[in-house]
């Protein structure tokens, strides 16, 4: 999977989940990793800002609670003169597939031949309690760890 921008061509790549889990027609929340300034991943609904990864750190995005590297995939962040983008690699023969649902949460599912069936691996909004754009306010600090993060 890879979500970012082509800047020769300007081409975007974003992610938009099914309006419903019946309706594979495109649903309110968009996706996309905004290039202006330091790189980080948005989630709006319709012209809502909704959530925010927080900027790349050399490992992942700031904000994000996914772990980098798995046994099953890996996460690269790439900028360079010709393209931005973000994506996953399967490391193992595992099959999986991520699920972005209607409410913009991801779901990452690995299929076990044992069962016969799909598994979760991970479930959840991909960013921490400060990730909520907005939540904060201009130029505020933000602690994960407490609650209300504020």
């Amino acid at each position: 999977m890879k979500m970012g921008k082509d800047l020769a061509s300007g081409r975007e790549r974003v992610i938009i989940p099914w309006k419903s889990a019946d309706d594979p027609s495109p649903g309110p929340y968009v996706h996309w990793l905004d290039t202006n300034g330091y790189p980080q991943i948005f989630v709006r609904k319709g012209s809502v800002l909704r959530r925010r990864s927080g900027p790349w750190n050399g490992l992942k995005f700031q904000g994000w609670s996914i772990e980098n590297p798995t046994p099953i995939y890996s996460i690269q962040f790439v900028m360079n003169e010709k393209e931005i983008y973000y994506k996953y690699d399967l490391k193992s023969s595992a099959v999986q597939r991520v699920l972005v649902l209607p409410d913009a949460v991801a779901v990452l599912l690995q299929w076990m031949d044992q069962i016969q069936e799909w598994v979760v691996h991970t479930i959840g909004a991909a960013t921490d309690s400060c990730g909520g754009y907005g939540l904060c306010g201009p130029y505020a600090s933000c602690n994960a760890n407490r609650y209300p993060p504020l």
